[in-house]
């Protein structure tokens, strides 16, 4: 379920260093293709008993901040959510990649295979991750937007549904949409986008576009490479149709719908 995880020693560009053992946070600053700044730092945000992990990235001059959840719930380290948060760093946006779940607690779904049944647990700490994006001194009154994949999307919807006031727009990364109720109460500007070669969730996606109100766009984009991917974005070095696709939508609709 856990698509492409790499470890924190291997070198990926414009992240925190982040002591794991001791849960220490390091500051660090880098460029962007254009040469802009970036400050990155690893944060934790307690929810319940739960300490969950992020990487947040603020470039200058950031317009408004997008969080990226994965499906298995680790979204850090996740190739396709640094590509794509990286892609919005350089138009502008702060990104906060973001654990849904703790590292044992992805032990525990990965062997009983029951990950359907905690969407709206997902949902719950999602929730607790924008308010922690409202209330940081980096993010404070930015607008909002949500980028979430298979079940990670399910519940970015969900809260979507639940926050309408504080959700400005969401890109769906092939989805996981089986919750008809919430998908009605959606009224973020929404993006479903679907792998080409996968059929069985293109329907799907085509059923909840009809039951969202909001703006809905259904986008199909072929599965390009990237290293370590099961689903990639796109060829090292290159552009991307989903992060292409994500950056426009942000771009297009985030700063006028909150």
């Amino acid at each position: 379920m856990m698509l492409g995880e790499v470890s924190p020693e291997q070198s990926v560009p414009n992240t925190p260093a982040i002591n794991q053992a001791t849960c220490q946070v390091k500051f660090n600053a880098a460029k962007d293709n254009a040469g802009k700044e970036i400050g990155n730092r690893g944060v934790e945000i307690t929810v319940g008993t739960v300490l969950l992990h992020g990487i947040l990235t603020v470039p200058a001059l950031a317009t408004g901040a997008v969080i990226l959840v994965n499906e298995g719930g680790g979204g850090r380290y996740n190739p396709r959510n640094r590509y794509i948060a990286g892609r919005l760093n350089e138009v502008g946006y702060s990104t906060l990649l973001f654990d849904l779940l703790a590292a044992s607690e992805e032990v525990v779904v990965e062997r009983s295979g029951g990950i359907l049944s905690l969407v709206q647990l997902l949902a719950l700490r999602l929730s607790e991750a924008i308010k922690w994006v409202r209330s940081d001194d980096m993010t404070n009154g930015m607008p909002i937007g949500l980028f979430g994949a298979g079940i990670g999307a399910a519940a970015m919807l969900i809260v979507a549904s639940r926050r309408p006031d504080e959700v400005g727009a969401v890109v769906s990364l092939d989805g996981i949409l089986d919750q008809p109720r919430s998908l009605r109460r959606v009224r973020s500007p929404t993006l479903l986008i679907v792998w080409a070669d996968d059929p069985t969730t293109l329907k799907s996606n085509e059923a909840a576009r009809k039951r969202i109100v909001a703006e809905c766009e259904l986008k199909t984009v072929k599965n390009d490479t990237v290293q370590g991917e099961t689903h990639p974005v796109s060829e090292p070095g290159e552009p991307g149709e989903v992060s292409r696709l994500s950056c426009e939508w942000f771009r297009n609709k985030l700063a006028l719908n909150t």
